[in-house]
C-alpha cells in the first residue's frame, strides 16, 4: 500500500494508465451517466404507478391484505434503494467516466462504497423482489401442493445464496485496518479480494437469470391446468411472461458483470446499473399485476364512458362549424329579388314599387336595396325543414 506522502504525490494522476494511442481528458472528459438519469425516468414512474395501484386495490376494492403484500412492499423499498444508489453513483462525477479520465482525487472514499455497495446489496435486494414472486405464486396457486414445494424451495435456495455471497464479499474485500480511499483501493486490489470477487460477481449473474426463468417457467403449468377459457389462460401466461423482460436484462447484467471484472470498470459500471434497474422494476411490476388487474376492471366503464363523451363533444362540435359554416355560406350567396329591367312605366312595376319608381324609369340600378335573413331548423319524423325569411328596405334615391 502506497505511503501517505505518495499518496498525496498522485491526488491528480488518472486511475490507471490510458490505452496506447490516446489522449486522456482529465478537464472535460467523455461520461455516459446521463443513461442512469434517463432509465432512471422511466423506472421510477412505472414503479410508483404498479405500487399505487396495488395499494388502490387492496384498500379500496379488496379491502384486504395478504403475505405477498409485505413481501411486495419489500421489494419496491428495495428496487427504490437500489434506483437511488445509482443515481448517487451518477451524480459523483465519477462513474460513466473512462477509468483512465478519474483522477485518485476523484475516487472518493464515498465512490470507492458505492462500488463495493452497489455489488454488496444487489442480492439481498434482488431476493427481495424475487421472493414476492415466489408468495405470490404460493397465495393464486396454494392448492397445488407440487407448486407451493417449489414456490418455497425456489425462495430459500436464492436467499441462502444472495446472502451469503454478500456475507463472503464484505468479509474479503472490506479493510480492516481504516476506512479511507486509500484503505478501500488497497483492499479491493488486494488478491484474496480480487480472485473471490470474480466469481462472485459471475455467480451473481448465473443465479439471476437462471430464477428469473424459473419464476418464469414455475405458474405456466398451473395456469394451462385450470378450467379457464383459452383466452383468459394466454391473458394469464402473458401476465407472467412479462418477467420475461427481467429475464434479458439478467442476461445483459451477466455480460456487463464479466466485462466490468476488465479493464474499465468506471465506464462498465453505468450499463450495468441501467440493466439492473430493468431488472428490478420489471419483478415489481409482475409483483403487483394482479392487482392492477383489478383496478383496471373496475375502471373500464368510467374510462369507456369518458371515451364516449369526449367523441361526442367532438361531433357535437363538428357539427356546430358544419351549420354555421352553411348559415355563412347561405348568406354570402344570398342574390336580390330578379328585377325586370326592361319595364318603361311605374305602372308595369309591382305594386310594392310603384310610389318609389315614379320618374326614375333610367335610373333603376340606383335604386338600392338592403336584405336580411334569418334562417330558422325545425325536425319533423324523418327530416329537417328550414325556413328562410328575407326582410327587403328599399331607400329611393330622390
Amino acid at each position: 500500500m502506497a505511503s501517505p506522502s505518495v499518496w498525496e504525490s498522485i491526488q491528480n494522476e488518472p486511475l490507471e494508465p490510458p490505452p496506447p494511442g490516446v489522449v486522456p481528458n482529465l478537464v472535460d472528459p467523455e461520461s455516459r451517466a446521463y443513461e442512469i438519469y434517463v432509465a432512471a425516468s422511466v423506472c421510477l414512474p412505472l414503479i410508483a404507478i404498479f405500487a399505487t395501484m396495488r395499494i388502490y386495490a387492496r384498500v379500496a376494492i379488496l379491502k384486504r391484505w395478504t403475505w405477498d403484500d409485505l413481501t411486495c412492499a419489500l421489494g419496491v423499498i428495495a428496487g427504490v434503494v437500489y434506483l437511488a444508489l445509482t443515481l448517487n453513483a451518477a451524480t459523483g462525477g465519477v462513474y460513466g467516466k473512462h477509468i483512465y479520465e478519474v483522477t485518485f482525487k476523484e475516487y472518493s472514499t464515498e465512490q470507492v462504497l458505492i462500488a463495493l455497495v452497489f455489488e454488496a446489496l444487489y442480492g439481498p435486494f434482488i431476493w427481495f423482489v424475487k421472493l414476492s414472486l415466489f408468495v405470490l405464486y404460493v397465495q393464486v396457486f396454494g392448492p397445488l401442493q407440487w407448486l407451493r414445494y417449489l414456490a418455497w424451495a425456489g425462495a430459500i435456495i436464492t436467499g441462502l445464496f444472495y446472502f451469503i455471497v454478500m456475507a463472503i464479499e464484505l468479509a474479503v474485500c472490506v479493510p480492516g485496518n481504516g476506512h479511507s480511499s486509500l484503505a478501500y483501493l488497497a483492499a479491493l486490489d488486494a488478491p484474496k479480494c480480487v480472485s473471490t470477487r470474480r466469481p462472485i460477481v459471475i455467480g451473481l449473474g448465473v443465479v439471476s437469470v437462471l430464477s428469473d426463468l424459473y419464476l418464469i417457467i414455475l405458474p405456466l403449468p398451473a395456469v394451462w391446468s385450470l378450467q379457464l377459457p383459452l383466452r383468459r389462460k394466454l391473458a394469464v401466461s402473458a401476465m407472467f411472461f412479462t418477467g420475461s423482460v427481467a429475464c434479458i436484462a439478467s442476461c445483459f447484467a451477466l455480460a456487463y458483470r464479466i466485462e466490468i471484472m476488465g479493464s474499465d470498470p468506471t465506464w462498465t459500471f453505468v450499463p450495468l446499473a441501467v440493466v439492473t434497474n430493468v431488472e428490478f422494476t420489471a419483478g415489481i411490476m409482475v409483483c403487483c399485476m394482479p392487482t392492477t388487474t383489478t383496478v383496471l376492471k373496475q375502471l373500464k366503464p368510467r374510462i369507456s364512458s369518458w371515451i364516449t363523451s369526449y367523441q361526442k363533444s367532438i361531433r357535437s362540435s363538428t357539427s356546430s362549424g358544419a351549420t354555421k359554416s352553411h348559415e355563412l355560406n347561405s348568406v354570402t350567396n344570398l342574390q336580390p329579388p330578379h328585377l325586370d329591367l326592361s319595364l318603361k312605366s311605374s305602372t308595369e312595376l309591382p305594386s310594392y314599387a310603384q310610389n318609389s319608381w315614379e320618374g326614375h324609369e333610367n335610373k333603376l340600378y340606383q335604386w338600392p336595396a338592403q336584405y336580411e335573413m334569418a334562417s330558422s331548423y325545425a325536425s319533423g319524423d324523418a327530416n329537417i325543414r328550414k325556413t328562410t325569411d328575407i326582410k327587403v328596405t328599399r331607400q329611393p334615391l330622390v
